[in-house]
């Protein structure tokens, strides 16, 4: 809302707004004046037959938010899986236990406090890359809940959702006797083979 303070009632008043370069006129009376939605950077000064105001300038702030986010994940040996690297991500994984996870965010403003704050309480500082990207490495040891805590430079606090780590189970190794596969009767000092099978999601290291 701008205001013009004068003596003189119902007064036309011009109202001059500079917008990338370019000039426009607006007039109102009762001396104030309302702009609404207003989502760019501007100048402005207003002007009426008695007087003309100084000029003065509207900057429009963003409130900080993550504009990318992405991920490395480095699976525990025993997946065999390669890294995943530079992935784009929401933030929410499932993942085997032990997993390494590495966040990278962009932000739109410079911050001046990045965390990330897990539901048991934990918290760990991102480490700045540059002005406006951070990265944070964690070890996923069960599943968890996370959120951002990212403060720029004016205390602007960015508002975010709980984000969700779910563990994947890792199935225990199975086996079973394929042969003989039934009661058998032998005689002292005979032999039988046995066939015996053994597997697991991920392969044996020994049976």
């Amino acid at each position: 809302k701008i205001k013009a303070i004068y003596d003189e009632k119902n007064v036309a008043t011009n109202l001059y707004v500079l917008k990338n370069g370019k000039i426009s006129k607006s007039k109102f009376y009762n001396q104030t004046k309302e702009i609404f939605d207003i989502n760019f950077d501007f100048t402005y000064f207003a002007k009426n037959k008695f007087a003309t105001s100084d000029t003065f300038k509207v900057s429009v702030y963003e409130m900080p938010i993550i504009l990318k986010m992405s991920a490395n994940l480095h699976y525990p040996k025993f997946t065999h899986f390669e890294p995943l690297i530079n992935k784009e991500t929401d933030g929410n994984f499932d993942v085997y236990k032990n997993t390494k996870i590495t966040l990278i965010i962009k932000t739109n403003n410079k911050l001046q406090k990045a965390e990330l704050i897990f539901s048991y309480g934990n918290k760990i500082l991102f480490e700045m890359l540059s002005n406006n990207r951070f990265k944070v490495n964690f070890i996923v040891d069960k599943n968890l809940q996370y959120h951002f805590n990212l403060i720029d430079l004016r205390g602007y606090k960015l508002e975010n959702a709980s984000k969700q780590i779910s563990i994947i189970s890792d199935n225990s190794p199975q086996i079973g006797i394929v042969s003989p596969g039934r009661d058998t009767v032998i005689t002292k000092d005979m032999k039988t083979k046995l066939k015996i099978v053994a597997s697991d999601d991920f392969g044996l290291k020994n049976l």
